[in-house]
């Protein structure tokens, strides 16, 4: 169609095929991810009472509505899912056909683990949600999206969590959306409305909490499948267990001290399935003493801190990766 062209033009047509560009411009809406071809397919359906909507995406395919599925064409490494739900919403995603076995998806794994909320919304609407302050641990979630499942970072929205001690919010607020879009390669406009919290505890938190989240309830459920299914193949592996600590620590590691010397580090864990499964991978990478209490799991001994430093455990935290480094070399010094 002409993209200044009145949709009643096409009124009645069997079949109505505009690019990405001119679908954005028929309907006034951005196109971003899959959710929004959508809604522009069943706009340009309604609006001109055509059978067929088919928005072409250049590399990212075609995408075809009629009465009842929105269908992909897809490249050949590509495979597409869909289903629909309860409430007659056609639920999809596209995912590769193979996902390669290596560090980069068992430390994201790792990172899930930790920090990405696992509930299933029972209404549909579910989403991948991953939420931290420390810039390169969200930057690594978003990598190893793109790199594994083809989720590129203007996909993903994000909101702030911050402090309400600052009075200039207005100016906070902006300046910190530009710190957060910098960091991550983040267009301004996927950032929502900021939460305003009286007080965070977090010591790593002066750039406020970011949470990032892919609206996709399918891949998000496939997602938790592909986790679970992974922990029996991470355990067969010492490099893949090294791996999904790593990423682990990022989000739920944390060290004790014992004035400026290393006490503990712990992994904090609610779940006693999990619990269980961190301590047989650390078991995996010959780590001896490991304590579970009812939030967390406490490793301790010299030998064991010196292990998790060789796998470089917090390599996706620089702050408590410093803090540890110095606190082992203060009780190093008691052992010489």
């Amino acid at each position: 169609p002409n993209r200044n062209a009145d949709l009643r033009v096409y009124n009645g047509c069997f079949l109505l095929k505009p690019n990405k560009v001119e679908a954005e411009i028929l309907t006034g809406i951005k196109i971003k991810n899959e959710k929004d071809i959508e809604k522009a397919a069943m706009i340009i359906k309604e609006r001109c009472a055509c059978e067929n909507v088919v928005i072409t995406c250049g590399g990212e395919g075609m995408f075809i509505f009629d009465h009842k599925y929105l269908k992909m064409s897809l490249h050949p490494k590509e495979i597409g899912l869909w289903y629909v739900s309860k409430e007659g919403q056609v639920r999809f995603t596209i995912l590769p056909k193979f996902i390669n076995l290596n560090n980069n998806l068992f430390e994201l794994i790792g990172i899930l683990d930790g920090e990405m909320c696992k509930k299933i919304n029972k209404k549909g609407g579910s989403s991948v949600k991953v939420s931290n302050a420390e810039p390169i641990i969200v930057q690594q979630t978003i990598k190893g999206f793109k790199d594994l499942f083809n989720v590129y970072p203007d996909s993903w929205t994000a909101s702030l969590t911050i402090n309400n001690k600052d009075s200039n919010f207005k100016g906070q607020d902006k300046k910190l959306k530009k710190f957060w879009s910098n960091k991550l390669d983040l267009f301004l406009d996927n950032f929502t409305k900021t939460t305003i919290q009286n007080n965070y505890k977090s010591k790593f938190s002066k750039k406020g909490i970011i949470q990032i989240r892919y609206s996709n309830t399918l891949f998000f459920i496939l997602l938790l499948e592909i986790m679970k299914n992974m922990r029996g193949v991470i355990l067969k592996n010492k490099k893949y267990c090294v791996a999904y600590i790593r990423g682990l620590a990022a989000g739920e590691g944390g060290i004790g001290k014992r004035g400026n010397k290393l006490r503990i580090v712990h992994i904090g864990g609610i779940n006693g399935e999990d619990k269980e499964f961190y301590s047989k991978c650390l078991s995996k990478l010959g780590i001896t003493s490991i304590q579970k209490y009812k939030l967390r799991i406490e490793i301790c001994g010299l030998k064991n801190f010196l292990k998790l430093a060789k796998i470089d455990i917090f390599r996706y935290h620089p702050k408590r990766k410093k803090e540890f480094t110095n606190c082992l070399a203060n009780l190093k010094e008691n052992y010489k």
